[in-house]
């Protein structure tokens, strides 16, 4: 506990056990079933899902793809379990040490330009094997769904891999970098992605790392770690959820 709490601080994140076998196995199923629901609507039922690492390999049109995986859809209700966050102890030790407490609000959020947010949900995001536009640019998470600092040191995230372990995969961060003021004027102007990203001159005097993760555990870091470019560089499709954990007892809002 003191070993992942020290981690944390120093170096802007901790792995932690997140989720039970039956948990995962639930959530995965969870993530099939959305992606079916929306190719039935947007294929007339012609493509069907079997196993989401082999999502890569159906049939799709880009179109098609870029609707299946839209902002807006990608998200799946949380509340059966919330305990796994709530009883942790680790990520509590966390949010105590961040916060003052552990009372915490979970949002997905989307591109608040269009005002969309759910509380009690979670996203979840695809990346095909070695298709770099599947995947962002460097950002840091404070500057959630477009709009700068909307949330600073009152918000927490946890990215948990469903499919894809190993570091071909796993989250790509540069630690420590959570102790740095970003500077605004590297904060690239690209549309392609919902997160602002920063440009190469800013992010490549960084040494970046990408962990190995046993199923069932997750990565919690600070709003201003730096991180993205995470290519999936393995076979599988890779199939990840993030939860934004806000602090409770702070009056905040997603729009400055």
């Amino acid at each position: 506990m003191t070993y992942k709490m020290n981690n944390f601080l120093k170096n802007g994140f901790s792995i932690v056990d997140v989720l039970a076998k039956e948990e995962h196995q639930m959530i995965s199923k969870t993530i099939k079933r959305v992606l079916n629901e929306r190719l039935s609507a947007l294929t007339n039922d012609e493509i069907y899902l079997n196993n989401l690492k082999d999502y890569h390999n159906l049939p799709l049109t880009e179109d098609i793809h870029n609707k299946v995986v839209g902002s807006s859809f990608r998200r799946i209700d949380f509340k059966d379990f919330y305990a796994c966050i709530k009883n942790n102890s680790s990520i509590n030790k966390i949010m105590n040490e961040s916060w003052g407490h552990n009372e915490f609000r979970l949002f997905f959020i989307g591109n608040l330009k269009e005002f969309d947010t759910k509380e009690n949900y979670s996203s979840f995001r695809l990346a095909r094997p070695n298709i770099s536009r599947d995947v962002g640019g460097i950002h840091v998470d404070k500057h959630a769904g477009g709009i700068k600092n909307i949330a600073d040191k009152n918000l927490l995230i946890i990215w948990i891999p469903i499919v894809g372990f190993s570091q071909e995969y796993t989250l790509n961060f540069a630690p420590g970098s959570h102790k740095y003021d970003h500077p605004e004027s590297s904060i690239e102007e690209d549309n392609r992605y919902i997160s602002m990203t920063y440009d190469d001159n800013y992010t490549d005097k960084f040494k970046y790392h990408r962990p190995k993760l046993n199923l069932g555990q997750g990565i919690i870091f600070d709003p201003n770690l730096l991180h993205g470019k995470s290519y999936n560089l393995g076979l599988d499709t890779r199939v990840s959820i993030e939860l934004r954990l806000f602090n409770a007892k702070k009056n905040f809002s997603f729009y400055n």
